[in-house]
């Protein structure tokens, strides 16, 4: 009976340590089921801030694009009034050389009125005369 006792004992001591055995690997089961769910929290939170950031990207990528595009319009109108702003100095610059035509045309008239006045005062005279005699002419009669 010592021969079973000892295998007993023997059957026992394997137990048990069969029995430590499952619980530390259940205790290491444990810690790496909370290590596995510890990193997929992690990895979620990196899983959102990636979004965070690709949303963020997307919405700065579409600001971005409505400045380009208001830009661009600015540039367009800037362009539209430079152009409009050169077409008027032109009609500007063609209004000052008519002006400049008619005052010298002006000038050539009036030098020709200076010219010719001598021969129309001396018509007007003789005009004049004329008719201080005929009015002399019908007052005698």
């Amino acid at each position: 009976m010592s021969n079973n006792n000892d295998r007993l004992d023997r059957i026992e001591a394997v137990v048990e340590s069969l029995s430590r055995s499952v619980l530390a690997i259940t205790n290491d089961h444990q810690q790496r089921i909370h290590t596995i769910e510890n990193v997929e929290a992690v990895v979620e939170s990196l899983a959102r801030s990636v979004e965070a950031l690709t949303n963020d990207n997307q919405q700065r990528s579409q600001t971005m694009e409505e400045v380009e595009a208001v830009v661009q319009s600015l540039a367009r109108s800037v362009e539209a009034i430079a152009n409009d702003h050169g077409e008027r100095i032109q009609r500007m610059e063609e209004v000052v050389n008519r002006v400049t035509r008619v005052e010298e045309g002006l000038t050539r008239m009036l030098i020709a009125i200076d010219d010719d006045r001598p021969t129309i005062l001396r018509k007007l005279n003789t005009i004049e005369n004329k008719l201080d005699s005929l009015l002399e002419g019908n007052q005698n009669n």
